[in-house]
């Protein structure tokens, strides 16, 4: 955009990032994240790890500091993931 002004180049830079943060959740519910919490629910009675994620998949688009690390990919390891649909 010829001829903007720095402040201008910034304003259209923080209005394009405040749009993509209100479209774009911050969370989604990974496939390891969904295994963990079902896991610790069937093998140890553990409920916990479940009511954590529904906590905070409950705010998607929050983009808090808490749910950095349900953002995070899996780790390398658990990369190749197949799911397989029953219906």
């Amino acid at each position: 955009m010829a001829g903007e002004t720095g402040q201008a180049k910034q304003e259209s830079k923080d209005a394009s990032q405040e749009l993509m943060r209100s479209s774009n959740p911050a969370v989604i519910p990974r496939n390891h994240r969904v295994e963990e919490a079902l896991d610790a629910a069937v093998k140890q009675g553990d409920y916990s790890v479940m009511e954590r994620s529904l906590e905070v998949l409950s705010c998607p688009f929050a983009h808090s500091p808490e749910q950095a690390e349900y953002a995070a990919p899996p780790a390398p390891s658990a990369r190749p993931y197949r799911t397989f649909c029953g219906t």
